[in-house]
């Protein structure tokens, strides 16, 4: 089914403005991020803000498996029941909002000092996407990669409608397509 660019712009639009109203809860954060977010399937400018990311604690190796597992032998779906099932990790929001709970942080060393960091969280589904069957559907997570520098600054990419891919020698989860995430998060830093 093919999604008109309108409606399409709709349902990111909506699935944004649900990912930065929910509740979640704020135990103290491990970690922190801050970035400037921009809707880059927009028009220049019109879809931009901040949003703040705290991690109150980093996935587990067993968590990692769970979800690796699941996607590798049953598939996106299977993952999805998974990660509903894992606890809060920390949360994402908007300047000033509520926000609303990650449920996989996972922060990896590369090389040069370099970090990845993925977070991942079921998204919700729109009435509108439910109701017409709507192709985003088949991208059930809301998904952050950060890239960061031994500075603490960088860059990544946010898909509020994605699926997720695993490398099977690293184990590492991933954006299954970086380059398509609809928002680039600029000016990314660790804060202090």
């Amino acid at each position: 089914m093919h999604i008109s660019t309108g409606r399409r712009f709709s349902a990111i639009a909506a699935a944004v403005i649900a990912l930065t109203t929910l509740v979640a809860a704020d135990d103290n954060p491990i970690a922190s991020y801050t970035a400037q977010a921009v809707d880059i399937t927009a028009p220049a400018g019109a879809a931009t803000g901040r949003v703040e990311i705290q991690i109150t604690r980093w996935s587990t190796d067993a968590e990692r498996d769970q979800l690796n597992t699941a996607l590798w032998e049953k598939g996106q779906e299977a993952m999805l029941d998974v990660l509903r099932k894992l606890p809060t990790v920390g949360v994402i929001r908007g300047t000033g909002q509520a926000g609303y709970d990650l449920r996989y942080a996972r922060k990896t060393e590369m090389n040069g000092g370099n970090q990845q960091i993925i977070l991942a969280t079921d998204r919700p589904i729109s009435f509108w996407e439910s109701a017409t069957i709507a192709e985003s559907t088949q991208y059930p997570f809301a998904v952050v990669e950060l890239r960061l520098k031994p500075n603490g600054e960088g860059e990544g990419r946010m898909s509020i409608a994605a699926r997720l891919s695993a490398n099977k020698a690293t184990k590492t989860l991933m954006l299954e397509n970086y380059s398509a995430a609809q928002v680039q998060l600029q000016n990314v830093r660790a804060d202090k």
